[in-house]
């Protein structure tokens, strides 16, 4: 709808999904509270943003990769050891006109 009446870039901001049980406990949950569920997840929402008409869609930022321990620490792409988590490879996967590694 957005893309459609404002013909305006659209960025996704403060996406995130928990990589361990925390939001859905006791209740089904839309991607499992796994580490892969979380990558799924991601994966998801840059499909949807990058399906957006004309091209508007243009990307996605994580709310906080290396959120510090708290309630919501699993919501980040590290794991209590320091990690990093499968969700962190979306990015290389979405990511255009990305620069070859060396």
């Amino acid at each position: 709808m957005m893309a459609e009446r404002y013909r305006k870039p659209i960025i996704m901001v403060e996406v995130a999904y928990n990589f361990r049980p925390a939001e859905y406990v006791g209740k089904r949950a839309p991607f499992p509270e796994t580490p892969q569920g979380q990558r799924e997840f991601l994966e998801a929402v840059h499909e949807l943003v990058l399906a957006t008409p004309y091209g508007l869609g243009k990307g996605v930022m994580w709310w906080e990769p290396a959120v510090e321990p708290s309630p919501i620490r699993s919501r980040g792409m590290f794991d209590d050891a320091g990690n990093a988590l499968p969700v962190i490879e979306v990015f290389d996967r979405w990511t255009r006109g990305r620069v070859p590694r060396p």
